[in-house]
Parts: C-alpha cells; sequence; structure tokens
C-alpha cells in the first residue's frame, strides 16, 4: 500500500554508554541457517517473523520456516492488556524504519488506535553470563522504547512489540485493524492484518497474590545530569506506570535510622507517598539492612560487618532488644499514619555460616509485630534456623516454570 502520510514527533531509541575496552563481547550463538527469502522479500529487503513473547529475538536470530508472519492475532478480556509482537529480518540497512498501529474495529464496536501502544525491544550491552560479570558480556534485548524511526544494519534483527490495551467496555467480538510498516528505502509500505478476538468475560483477581518489584529511587545512571524538576517529572511517571502494568503494591523500600537518639523511617518517606496517590497499595516490602547495620554498630562496639553479614563479633542480648524496640516504633507511626502493611527483609542474602544472627534478627523483627520476608532457599541448610521468623520465602533458585 502507499506509505502513510503522517509525520509524528521523531523519537529515537536511546543513547547506550561506551563499553569500557576491559570487557569481551559473548555474542549469542545462531544455530539455525540463514532463512532462503522470497522474491518480494529479497525486494523490499526483510522478511517479518514471530515467535512466542518468552522466547528472546537476538540481534543475529534467524527466522525458522515456521515462524514467517501472515498476520497477527491474539485474544484477551475487557480491562486486559495484551501482548502482540512481531519481529524484522533484515538483509539490507534499515534507515528509519516506521510501525504505524490502526484502531481495531469489528461489529461489536472500536477499539481506538490510542489504546494500541508501539515499543521497540531495544539491544543492550549486559554483564554476561551474570549480571556480576566484570569482564564479559552479551548485547541482549533489555528495554521496549517509545521509538517512532529506527534505523539499524543489515542481519541485525529488530523487535516491535505492541499492546492492545482492551477497554474495560469493550464487547466481546472479533476487532480488526493493521499494523503498517515501511522505511525510507521502500517505495511502499506493508500492511499485516491484525486480528483481536475480546472474550465475553472478565478476569478475577486473586486477593491473596500480590505484585511488586524491587527498585531503586533516583537511580544514578538514568538520572545523571538531570535537575530536580525533571525527575520529579520521571519518578512520577514511573509510579503511575507501575500501577498502570498491574502492581499494586508498592516497589522496595529503604530503611535507615535518623536523628538522636535514633528511630527507623522509611527513606525518601515524600516518594512513598506519592506512590500511594499513584494507586499503590500493600503489603510494603521493605529493605531494612542500613537500620540493622546501624543498631548493631550502636550496641556492639568493635563490631564489623562484612558482605553477605559475615559480622566480626557477635552482639549482646541489648542488641536483638533495640531492634525489636526501634521495629515496634515503626510498627505504631505505620498505623498512626494509615499506612498499608509493612513487610520486612532486615538483612539481605545471610551468608550460612551467620545463621544464629541472622534467625535471631529476624525474630526480634517479627517480635515487634512486623512481617519477615527473606532472600534465601527455603530448602538451604541454614533455612530450619529461620523458620520460626519467616513469614515469605523469596527465593533464588528461580525454579518456578512460567
Amino acid at each position: 500500500m502507499p506509505k502513510p502520510n503522517d509525520n509524528p514527533t521523531e523519537h529515537r531509541a536511546r543513547q547506550q554508554p561506551t563499553v569500557p575496552g576491559t570487557y569481551t563481547d559473548v555474542p549469542f550463538v545462531e544455530p539455525a541457517p540463514a532463512p532462503e527469502l522470497t522474491e518480494a522479500e529479497r525486494s523490499r529487503g526483510f522478511l517479518l517473523f514471530q515467535r512466542p513473547i518468552m522466547d528472546p529475538v537476538h540481534p543475529n536470530t534467524h527466522p525458522l520456516p515456521h515462524e514467517r508472519l501472515k498476520r497477527l492475532s491474539a485474544f484477551a478480556t475487557p480491562s486486559e492488556f495484551e501482548p502482540v509482537t512481531f519481529s524484522v529480518y533484515p538483509i539490507r540497512d534499515l534507515r528509519s524504519f516506521r510501525v504505524k498501529a490502526s484502531a481495531l474495529k469489528g461489529n461489536a464496536g472500536e477499539i481506538p488506535e490510542s489504546r494500541v501502544s508501539v515499543r521497540l525491544a531495544t539491544y543492550w550491552n549486559v554483564g554476561y553470563p551474570r549480571y556480576t560479570s566484570r569482564t564479559t558480556y552479551r548485547r541482549v534485548p533489555e528495554l521496549l522504547e517509545r521509538v517512532t524511526h529506527h534505523s539499524s544494519p543489515a542481519d541485525e534483527c529488530q523487535r516491535w512489540w505492541l499492546t492492545v490495551a482492551v477497554p474495560p467496555t469493550a464487547s466481546a467480538g472479533l476487532y480488526h485493524g493493521t499494523v503498517t510498516v515501511w522505511d525510507a528505502e521502500t517505495a511502499d509500505a506493508l500492511e499485516i492484518p491484525l486480528v483481536l478476538r475480546v472474550l465475553p468475560f472478565t478476569l478475577k483477581a486473586d486477593p491473596g497474590k500480590h505484585y511488586s518489584v524491587y527498585y531503586a529511587l533516583r537511580n544514578k545512571v538514568q538520572f545523571k545530569g538531570r535537575d530536580d524538576a525533571f525527575v520529579d517529572r520521571a519518578l512520577g511517571n514511573e509510579y503511575r506506570a507501575m500501577a498502570d502494568l498491574g502492581l499494586d503494591a508498592c516497589p522496595t523500600l529503604y530503611l535507615r535510622v535518623e536523628g538522636n537518639p535514633g528511630k527507623i523511617a522509611i527513606s525518601h518517606v515524600d516518594q512513598f507517598e506519592r506512590m500511594l496517590a499513584a494507586g499503590l497499595k500493600g503489603p510494603i516490602p521493605l529493605a531494612g539492612g542500613n537500620a540493622i547495620s546501624h543498631i548493631y554498630s550502636k550496641t556492639t562496639p568493635g563490631g564489623k560487618r562484612g558482605s553477605h553479614w559475615k559480622i566480626s563479633k557477635m552482639p549482646t542480648e541489648a542488641f536483638y532488644a533495640e531492634v525489636t524496640r526501634m521495629f515496634k516504633a515503626l510498627e505504631a507511626e505505620r498505623r498512626a499514619r494509615g499506612w498499608p502493611e509493612l513487610i520486612c527483609c532486615p538483612l539481605d542474602e545471610v551468608t550460612a555460616s551467620q545463621k544464629e544472627f541472622g534467625s535471631r534478627v529476624y525474630k526480634a523483627v517479627r517480635d515487634a509485630g512486623i512481617r519477615t520476608y527473606i532472600t534465601k532457599n527455603p530448602l538451604a541448610s541454614d533455612a530450619a534456623d529461620y523458620h520460626p521468623g519467616i513469614d515469605v520465602w523469596c527465593s533464588q533458585p528461580y525454579s518456578m516454570p512460567y
């Protein structure tokens, strides 16, 4: 079809930092052969393909024959947001590649174009094979960025991620639309059929499940060089996005000790209040390591804390009593302010050799009337010592199937 005659504000992918010269690239090894293109695909310079959203598309991915794209289809319920993805395998450089989604129309009504977001899965250089790697990295799909124009080299796959936010009032039935793609090198645009079936029921939320995320306020890389006004706007956008994307509990907040003689307080409490105003609720996951470290130093002269809570000196009973007292005061403040329930991880990833110290700290916090969670495998060799003081296990093996 002819290229659409629209000219949106140009948004390009974010610039990325330079890889230090001490790092070595460990690229993904693609076992599949390069695909054989049809005459039409060779003429326009790219092949379109699709694979399940949980299967990654790497820069050097080779699409398989059954992944070749004919149309896009999905189903969803009212109020649900449903991802629809497709990928581009180019045999030439792509210049200002564009993706435009239309409204979805059917006998039951219309889902407007504004309810269909379009983002690009951008590749970033990430420590590999683990986040602690300091000499090797891999370029992997990392962010979904709101991009309107994108240029990329030949043989580098690009994955586009559409999200249909189905209105709560949408009637059941089939809705039809299109996704149009083109770039500066093509004479015409390519139109992909998009079909969405809205189902005749709504999904129910399980009141026993909550969704949260680890989070760092005022990320020093993300906000480097930005003024306070920019950071304030960006944080507000992030809180609203969390609620829009289905998180119902505040992200991880951090505790500290302030004042003299000292009380436990939530860091950036003003931002915590903004999170609640944006629609995030509880229970509130707390990381209490800084507060515990302060109490340990105050009550244990000469005691030193190492990584994974390897302490040089066991504290006295006064330390555990002070932990309980100070956390009781925090719980009393929570009730007075009408905040949602707090749930605390006082120590993160305690080494097995410190199980006596770790388990007693957890019990001291629980004795203050605050539920606890622990970053430890419930099947670990030292787990039994913690059971009396633990409400939630935050296990590290990542063994749950999708």
